[in-house]
């Protein structure tokens, strides 16, 4: 059977079968493992390498991977202070004739989809299988958007990514501050309408959602490191805590502190 480059998969009439979720040999290792179908991971937080014996890749938050059966690699988090966080889904491709697809060995990355939609996608396709085992066609159709998502990453939006991009540097020095989103548009020289436009078009979220994702990673640290809620939402550009903590588990649907005895719980039972 000849391996296919990922790119073939856009003219080929396939399907997809034993959709899971994560897979335990995957899990952050320096010994070599080879998986036994093919996998999508989405880095949501933090920053992990990834490597075969002849490629590395250092994948980091927002970060789209395919790695098809077949690949031995390594990998291990690449910042001990922010653990990684990925979310991963397993499965097999058939093509028309119900032959296995044997795609081509190695870690494909693809940087330039939208953080935003691809994480939203793969929560639901996540909750989906464990809530809702049954509901095998809307598994099969989540799986194929998000393969979409890999296979024509590298076509997309240049220009909103042209125009977007010094923006999102100037949010990442300044998001602790209440700045209101026409002094980003104007940082760009657009209307303040039009960057909404744009902005929502290359990130998949709003400026002041990419904003408080940004004050919620930090709100995550300092909690884990011990901080008062008040001391926590002063810091990140919250004056009022209580809107601040209801506005978190609007977003992650359960508090700071409910985050912090699962992680703990968990680790026990590790």
């Amino acid at each position: 059977m000849k391996a296919l480059p990922i790119s073939h998969l856009a003219t080929l009439d396939f399907h997809v079968q034993d959709i899971s979720v994560y897979a335990p040999d995957i899990s952050p290792t320096t010994e070599q493992k080879s998986i036994s179908q093919d996998l999508l991971l989405f880095v949501a937080s933090g920053r992990k390498q990834y490597a075969t014996e002849r490629e590395s890749i250092a994948a980091s938050e927002g970060m789209l991977l395919l790695i098809p059966r077949g690949t031995d690699f390594f990998s291990q988090p690449a910042d001990s202070d922010e653990p990684c966080q990925e979310m991963v889904v397993c499965f097999r491709l058939f093509d028309k004739d119900n032959e296995e697809i044997l795609l081509e060995p190695g870690i494909h990355a693809d940087r330039s989809a939208s953080f935003g939609a691809t994480s939203e996608l793969f929560e639901e396709l996540i909750h989906c299988i464990q809530e809702n085992p049954n509901h095998i066609i809307k598994h099969k159709t989540l799986l194929l958007r998000i393969l979409s998502l890999m296979i024509f990453g590298n076509e997309p939006k240049h220009a909103a990514k042209s125009m977007v991009s010094p923006a999102l540097s100037f949010i990442l020095q300044h998001y602790c501050e209440n700045l209101p989103v026409k002094v980003y548009a104007d940082q760009r020289h657009m209307s303040e309408s039009y960057f909404r436009k744009k902005f929502v078009e290359f990130v998949g979220k709003s400026p002041l959602e990419y904003r408080n994702e940004l004050r919620f990673a930090k709100a995550r640290k300092m909690h884990a490191e011990g901080y008062s809620m008040h001391e926590i939402a002063d810091s990140v550009g919250f004056f009022d805590t209580n809107y601040f903590s209801k506005l978190y588990k609007k977003r992650h649907g359960h508090s700071l502190r409910e985050e912090k005895d699962e992680t703990l719980s968990h680790s026990k039972n590790i």
